[in-house]
């Protein structure tokens, strides 16, 4: 075979090479989101720990949001978002999005008139997989640099048939404005490109200056004059640098952000600086190839770096906290278990697996199997948590007790400053079924019925409210209904074992409420207060003595050394014979406080007198 005819031969192999190993590549990444990252559960973090990407096909909404710089690409991630619901269509939505970036990439760089690499087009997807492997939701960012890339993309191709140059500046500047509009400050990329393309690889300065000087005034005029946006929002709108989604990114999380957008920006000019070496390197045949083999495995690496986890736990909270929405609480404790043995946990896992003691009734047998803080526990009173998310575990947390007023405000505060999200919209109906309100009730089941992931449950609950006596058959609703508040009192600041007594007082047999309260007392080492309502487990329901009430009386005789009524519950003796072993232990110790508390926690780390000694728990 002759040189030439080969050459011909390996380019078709090459081209058609090319494609299929994009689809296969594409078709790992599918396999990817479906099966560790698992889209359902950034769905279920929406308006908790991400911020909610609203979508509505109401025409006041759409007017809103598409009149302003970037609205039409929210508009799209919020639609897109939707999909999350199930991992498959999630995945599937996913990587036709970083699909559309990839190939946009890839042609981009050859518009530049420069040796095409596929493995510089792909920079920019490991970067959204790394987020999506942390969890982040860079989803927006994605449908910013699709619409911008592929912009630029037409606008270069149009302006190389075009040999005028205030037709090409024209051109650009109306392209410019629409991807604007369309994608918000990520079109400044495509203001760099091109003045780029003008000036230095067409040789053409000024026409480079001019285009950059034009899309800064379309910049003033569309965003600070049509839109009367204040000078830094216009120039961050859609951004990671907007002041609405900048809040919701960690400092990793932003920096990510960032390099998405440079992977993006530079791609170009790293393909100039690989195609300007091996022209160097041009006379040394070996050398090349060594270049290209060691370009192969550096990509080969960061693609097996955009595969790893940097969730570092995040996963599996993230999957607690949507077992726990579900009410799925034996998979709550199973989830605990895989975070306790791997991960540190956060005040929002924590409250989920104390709900899960409290309505599967361990509480008093598994308080201190893991790390607490009395401040999550009482109506989730953390700093910098979050006001989203503060206010949605109270939300869980006034469900739980059946106080519907406080529930019903702390809902509609999420819908005001997160927009409807699912869970948001179904707390609100609930509340209002469970008061009676069913006309209130249907308006949220009617804005569900809109939302992929929410739209059969709402029919479902809307023909239950057409009879309303098969309300009664839900065992949650015929909950709330029981224990819901007598006195029907606006929402007051008070303590928490304030509001759990008054519950109490209305329902004793309101073993939640009981829980919490007890709970509560343990977490705060009031141990009088423990044995004081201990008379009330009996009214709930409650067989024998669970341990930590147990040691919460024998911690309050020791102390007090004065008698103690029994609560009239059977106890067990292995009890009162751990009480006595460590406090054995702990006197012998008692000299250094320290080192008494590093080793008692092998033996005595998950019981009550070790938290009451040391204000530490979980540690066994």
């Amino acid at each position: 075979m002759r040189p030439r005819d080969a050459k011909e031969g390996g380019s078709k192999r090459a081209r058609f090479i090319s494609p299929v190993l994009g689809a296969l590549v594409f078709l790992a990444v599918l396999v990817y989101l479906v099966l560790v990252i698992e889209p359902r559960l950034i769905y279920s973090s929406f308006g908790i720990f991400q911020r909610y990407p609203q979508f509505q096909k109401d025409p006041a909404f759409l007017k809103a949001h598409l009149c302003l710089p970037g609205g039409i690409a929210e508009v799209a991630t919020g639609w897109i978002s939707q999909w999350y619901y199930h991992n498959w269509l999630g995945a599937a939505a996913i990587s036709i999005l970083l699909a559309a970036l990839y190939l946009g990439m890839y042609r981009l760089v050859g518009m530049h008139n420069l040796r095409t690499r596929q493995h510089i087009a792909f920079l920019p997807v490991m970067v959204c997989l790394i987020m999506y492997g942390r969890y982040d939701h860079p989803t927006q960012f994605a449908v910013c640099l699709v619409i911008t890339v592929w912009l630029t993309v037409l606008c270069l191709w149009v302006q190389a048939h075009i040999p005028w140059s205030i037709l090409r500046a024209g051109l650009a500047g109306l392209v410019f404005a629409a991807c604007y509009m369309i994608a918000g400050a990520t079109a400044f990329i495509m203001a760099a490109f091109i003045s780029t393309m003008e000036a230095v690889f067409r040789r053409r300065p000024l026409s480079g200056v001019v285009f950059l000087a034009l899309a800064i005034c379309l910049y003033g005029l569309i965003g600070l004059w049509l839109c009367a946006m204040e000078p830094l929002e216009a120039l961050a709108k859609a951004s990671p640098w907007d002041r609405g989604i900048l809040p919701w990114l960690d400092q990793r999380g932003r920096w990510l952000s960032a390099g998405l957008y440079l992977s993006v920006l530079l791609g170009p000019y790293l393909s100039a600086g690989w195609l300007g070496l091996m022209s160097v390197t041009k006379r040394h045949v070996r050398e090349r190839a060594y270049l290209a083999r060691a370009a192969d495995l550096a990509m080969i690496g960061m693609y097996l770096l955009s595969g790893m986890s940097f969730q570092c736990g995040t996963k599996y909270q993230l999957a607690i906290n949507q077992a726990g929405m579900e009410g799925n609480w034996q998979t709550v404790l199973d989830l605990a278990a895989k975070v306790k043995a791997r991960y540190r946990f956060t005040p929002a896992s924590i409250l989920e697996v104390n709900r899960a003691l409290i309505h599967k009734g361990l509480l008093g047998e598994q308080l201190f199997c893991y790390p607490q803080d009395p401040r999550i526990l009482a109506l989730f009173t953390m700093e910098g948590v979050g006001q989203a998310l503060q206010f949605a575990k109270r939300l869980e947390i006034h469900l739980d007790l059946g106080d519907l007023n406080a529930a019903e405000q702390d809902a509609y505060e999420l819908l005001e400053t997160q927009g409807p999200a699912p869970f948001v919209l179904w707390a609100i109906a609930k509340v209002h079924m469970a008061k009676g309100q069913y006309e209130a009730a249907k308006v949220a089941l009617y804005n569900m019925t809109t939302m992929p992931g929410t739209r059969q449950l709402a029919r479902l609950w809307l023909e239950r409210l057409d009879d309303p006596a098969r309300l009664d058959a839900d065992e949650e609703l015929a909950r709330l209904r029981r224990f819901k508040r007598v006195k029907d009192e606006p929402v007051r600041d008070r303590l928490f074992d304030q509001i759990l007594l008054e519950i109490i007082e209305e329902h004793p047999e309101n073993r939640y409420a009981l829980e919490y309260l007890m709970g509560y007392y343990l977490l705060t080492r009031q141990d009088e207060m423990v044995v004081a309502n201990l008379h009330r487990l009996k009214t709930a329901g409650y067989q024998v003595l669970q341990r930590y009430y147990h040691q919460a009386l024998l911690i309050y005789a020791d102390r007090t050394r004065r008698p103690v009524g029994l609560p009239g519950l059977p106890m067990d003796a292995a009890v009162v014979d751990q009480f006595i072993a460590f406090n054995k232990a702990a006197k012998a110790l008692r000299s250094d406080r320290a080192t008494a508390a590093k080793l008692l926690a092998a033996e005595f780390g998950d019981t009550y007198m070790y938290y009451y000694l040391f204000g530490i728990s979980g540690v066994r």
